[in-house]
């Protein structure tokens, strides 16, 4: 572990992507402590350990970060694939270390090396992604990293463990998005806004699709679709905060937001998107107090969207259930 304020992050490298580009240790360290700077004033070292790893090494350096635990360990869908992840690690002094592991291609793509290293982004992407990061370092430092709940599809099907489960996320990536995206060029600014919106039609489609799979009978699982389709509106609303994130970070909060053309019809869906939008202005003002009961009003936001394709979702003393209601 790095011993001096001068001396930090420790770099490891898993794969030698980086090392055959002539990239040592030394040069993405001394990358991260510049970038620090210019997020945050917290004590140094804000993260102790950075892992870069080539692409097919990724999952297995972030699976030895948190201890060979089983299971996924990034997001992997054909429009949105995790290349960064940050580890956070608290004491019982309370005080948190935190680990980075990130994709060999964006470092490469930050320190303007001559060799493609995959996964390829243009350069302001790639030192996007690394502040992104060490925003998450900071956000934790600021409000504590708090017990993520568990979630398995193994499961029975909650209402409240989903929304438990997914509603710091949404809090934590909205943290994340205004902080990095103060330095925001209007090229990476337009880049993000695409890369979080576009694939969201694909996305909403396939949910749709399950659900016709079971309404024809050609599936039989309730309980996979209900957790399946819990998780894509959530996913949806995390998006649309990341874009919000984004506009209120670089200060460009009129910039036109686009909508999948599934939402774009649905007078209700693109209310349910402005109560978001409302909500996180209103919290972004009291950062960091955030304590989580502020923002429960997600949970409605999330049951109200959900709704508009057909999905609703109720808790009741006797178990949580998922109904399919006709749609247009």
């Amino acid at each position: 572990m790095p011993k001096t304020p001068d001396d930090w992050p420790e770099v490891v490298f898993r794969g030698g992507a980086i090392t055959s580009a002539g990239i040592g240790e030394g040069e993405v360290a001394a990358l991260i402590r510049e970038l620090a700077q210019g997020i945050g004033d917290e004590p140094v070292p804000i993260v102790r350990r950075l892992v870069v790893a080539d692409m097919p090494n990724y999952a297995e350096a972030i699976r030895a970060e948190l201890g060979g635990r089983r299971g996924p360990t990034h997001t992997d869908r054909p429009e949105y694939r995790g290349v960064a992840q940050t580890i956070p690690t608290a004491h019982d002094d309370g005080t948190i270390d935190q680990t980075i592991v990130i994709c060999s291609g964006p470092v490469a793509a930050a320190l303007d090396c001559s060799t493609a290293i995959e996964p390829f982004m243009p350069k302001g992407l790639a030192l996007y992604l690394l502040r992104h990061e060490l925003a998450h370092c900071i956000d934790h430092l600021r409000r504590g990293i708090g017990i993520r709940v568990s979630f398995s599809t193994r499961d029975a099907f909650s209402v409240a463990r989903v929304c438990d489960y997914y509603r710091p996320i949404l809090m934590t990536e909205l943290a994340a998005c205004v902080f990095a995206g103060a330095d925001l060029d209007d090229e990476t600014f337009d880049l993000l806004m695409s890369l979080d919106q576009d694939p969201l039609e694909s996305e909403l489609q396939r949910v749709l699709d399950q659900r016709m799979l079971y309404v024809t009978r050609l599936s039989r699982d309730l309980h996979a679709l209900a957790l399946e389709a819990a998780g894509h509106f959530w996913f949806v609303l995390i998006q649309f905060a990341k874009v919000f994130g984004h506009m209120v970070g670089a200060k460009r909060t009129q910039a036109s937001v686009g909508h999948p053309p599934s939402i774009a019809h649905q007078p209700d869906a693109l209310a349910a998107l402005r109560r978001l939008s409302e909500l996180i202005g209103e919290r972004v003002m009291t950062y960091p107090d955030w304590p989580e009961e502020g923002w429960l009003e997600l949970d409605e936001i999330w049951s109200d969207l959900a709704a508009c394709f057909g999905f609703q979702f109720e808790a009741t003393d006797a178990g949580d259930a998922l109904w399919l209601e006709d749609i247009d």
